[in-house]
């Protein structure tokens, strides 16, 4: 969670239902780039988004 941390705490996966975190990933991803931080690299990003969408709330998916 080395990126999550560089702005906020390392998120709950159960804080989103699965199908919504890959947009909360991509905007993420976004705010690195305008804040010229160090991007999540494509494993990793996929990496992140396999673990969140797991553990995600459950729900309509």
């Amino acid at each position: 969670m080395k990126f999550c941390s560089d702005c906020h705490a390392p998120p709950q996966p159960a804080v989103h239902q699965a199908k919504e975190w890959p947009n909360v990933l991509y905007r993420m991803q976004e705010r690195r780039r305008m804040k010229a931080y160090e991007l999540m690299s494509d494993e990793e990003l996929a990496v992140l988004t396999d673990y969140l969408e797991r553990h995600a709330k459950e729900g309509e998916q």
